[in-house]
C-alpha cells in the first residue's frame, strides 16, 4: 500500500503556515489564532510542539 504517505512534521506545518503569511499579516495575532486552534485537539507531542513553535514565534515578534 504505496499510496499513504507520512504526516509532515510539526517543524514543516509551522514553517509552511508562516511563509504563506501575506506581507501584511498580523503574525502575531495569527500564531495566537493558531494556538486557540490546536488547544482542542489531544495533548500530543506533535500538537505541543506545535504550540511551543507558535509561543516562541510570538515571544520573539513581541520581543522587537
Amino acid at each position: 500500500m504505496g499510496l499513504m504517505r507520512p504526516l509532515p512534521s510539526p517543524e514543516q506545518v509551522f514553517l509552511c503556515w508562516l511563509v504563506a503569511q501575506p506581507p501584511e499579516a498580523d503574525i502575531v495575532a495569527g500564531a495566537r489564532a493558531q494556538m486557540e486552534r490546536l488547544a482542542v485537539h489531544r495533548d500530543e507531542a506533535a500538537v505541543r510542539t506545535l504550540k511551543r513553535l507558535f509561543g516562541e514565534l510570538i515571544e520573539e515578534l513581541q520581543g522587537e
